[in-house]
């Protein structure tokens, strides 16, 4: 009687174990999917960080290139306002001819700053949202 009450409660015991065993196996699964989810997710940051990290370079390059074009307009402007002040102080209307230069002069810079200004603000913007993006995924 008391090896079959002794064989009871190993069997009782063994169930127990077999159920922690389980269970066991349930948390290791669970974490092994969780594992495999945050990897899976590391690497679709890592992907979205390196486009954003190509797109804010080819913003850079965008940028410099247009200032690269800006600055030559300008220089074919100046240019071009230096030979239309000879050419009018060769008709004899020098004094007219500086006041307008002057403020054709004033005026394109004016125009020139505004769009700086706009491309820079448009560019900032860009590269808070980049780095909103970038502080949102991380």
């Amino acid at each position: 009687m008391q090896t079959s009450n002794e064989l009871l409660a190993l069997k009782g015991s063994l169930q127990d174990h077999m159920l922690k065993v389980k269970n066991l196996e349930i948390v290791v699964e669970s974490l092994t999917k969780q594992r495999d989810l945050m990897k899976f997710n590391n690497q679709e940051l890592q992907r979205n960080v390196t486009e954003m990290m190509a797109k804010k370079e080819s913003a850079e390059r965008e940028l410099f290139s247009k200032s690269e074009l800006l600055r030559t307009v300008e220089e074919h402007h100046m240019i071009f306002i230096r030979k239309l002040k000879e050419d009018m102080k060769a008709f004899g209307v020098k004094k007219d001819w500086e006041i307008h230069g002057k403020e054709m002069e004033i005026e394109d810079l004016r125009s020139y700053t505004r769009q700086l200004y706009d491309t820079n603000d448009k560019h900032k913007s860009l590269l808070f949202e980049a780095r909103a993006n970038l502080l949102e995924k991380t």
